[in-house]
């Protein structure tokens, strides 16, 4: 049996302190943070629904089973950008952030 010498153990971290660490580091190495572009205080049921904002910027929802249309809750919500991906936070509001950059295709 081999031991291998002068190997380290990782500290053991709570769950706590390693959200706050990456929330940290993301500021840290400028992450960009969401910013709200919409307030709307949806209450959302998430047992049933899907939330989403469709192409034309209306709030959404469709059942999880997958039957049905789905159905408008806010019409024109946002006026879209593309350099932005705009997604309904845990406030229930509408919030964008920068899409990553894409790579450059080599010639």
């Amino acid at each position: 049996m081999r031991r291998f010498a002068g190997a380290a153990l990782a500290p053991v971290v709570s769950s706590e302190a390693s959200a706050s660490i990456r929330r940290e580091s993301k500021s840290f190495l400028g992450g960009n943070m969401a910013e709200k572009v919409k307030k709307l205080n949806l209450q959302r049921d998430y047992k049933k629904y899907l939330y989403f904002i469709d192409g034309d910027g209306n709030v959404c929802h469709k059942a999880k089973s997958g039957e049905g249309q789905s159905k408008v809750l806010v019409k024109n919500a946002v006026d879209r950008d593309n350099q932005f991906l705009y997604f309904i936070d845990k406030e229930g509001d509408v919030s964008r952030s920068a899409r990553a950059g894409g790579r450059k295709k080599a010639a």
